[in-house]
């Protein structure tokens, strides 16, 4: 599922040493317990659905602003060495429709 894609591939990440690739939950479940769910597996934003077009934009923009400035103070070639990353994927953790979406 979602969730536990999410952990493999923060685990591949911190084996290598890259970068935290950023991941947004697309999930029509929207319960609190669930956005907590989805930080707690290591996504950095959550979108539920219906998706609004600015909810879409406002969340990609926040996260990949936060990414951004996590690495600001990095030695960004030493972290993309033999690390390909995606500038943020997208992961929706439907239980009808589990689909990856790497956007780059």
């Amino acid at each position: 599922n979602g969730y536990e894609f999410t952990q493999k591939i923060r685990a591949g990440e911190a084996e290598c040493g890259g970068p935290e690739t950023p991941i947004i939950a697309v999930t029509a479940y929207s319960l609190p317990t669930d956005r907590e769910k989805c930080f707690a597996a290591g996504m950095n934003g959550y979108i539920s659905k219906p998706i609004s077009i600015e909810n879409f934009y406002t969340t990609i923009s926040e996260v990949l602003k936060n990414h951004l400035h996590k690495l600001s103070g990095k030695d960004l070639q030493h972290s993309f060495d033999g690390f390909s990353p995606s500038i943020f994927t997208l992961i929706f953790v439907d239980n009808i429709n589990e689909m990856v979406y790497n956007i780059i």
